[in-house]
């Protein structure tokens, strides 16, 4: 299990999941996945029952980098309108490019991220702002 992705100069636009998490992508497995200079925008994440987490991207027990991108517009009712890192083991990495705006959750915050337990995040400079409930919710954030 587990595996390297590199996207690069893509969009993840638009779309809708009705069948478990990740609006936009959902990457599993102890992945080591990078996105740069791309876009992940107006993506959702409906289904049901609940938990329904990853407007924009899940990421359960993966790695993941994001440098030069923007997740703007995505929603999810339950958690991470734009990213949610889920599982035994997750890391998420923005760098000082990346802007994570005005995504959406309904009833669990973490508008902009949600991680659950003690998984990290690095913020790196990151942009994060106009998220709904609130930016980022999580037991560590790493200030870089």
């Amino acid at each position: 299990m587990g595996g390297r992705l590199q996207i690069s100069n893509a969009a993840f636009t638009d779309n809708t999941v009705t069948t478990y998490s990740g609006g936009g992508m959902f990457v599993v497995d102890e992945t080591q996945a990078t996105l740069a200079n791309s876009r992940v925008s107006g993506n959702q994440a409906t289904s049901t029952p609940a938990p329904t987490l990853g407007g924009g991207i899940l990421l359960e027990s993966a790695e993941f980098t994001i440098t030069r991108s923007r997740m703007s517009g995505n929603s999810t009712p339950d958690g991470g309108g734009g990213t949610a890192v889920y599982g035994s083991t997750g890391v998420l990495a923005l760098d000082s490019a990346t802007r994570i705006l005005n995504n959406t959750t309904v009833t669990t915050p973490g508008g902009g991220n949600l991680l659950t337990g003690g998984r990290n995040v690095n913020l790196n400079g990151a942009t994060l702002d106009g998220n709904i409930p609130d930016n980022v919710r999580t037991n560590q954030i790493l200030l870089g």
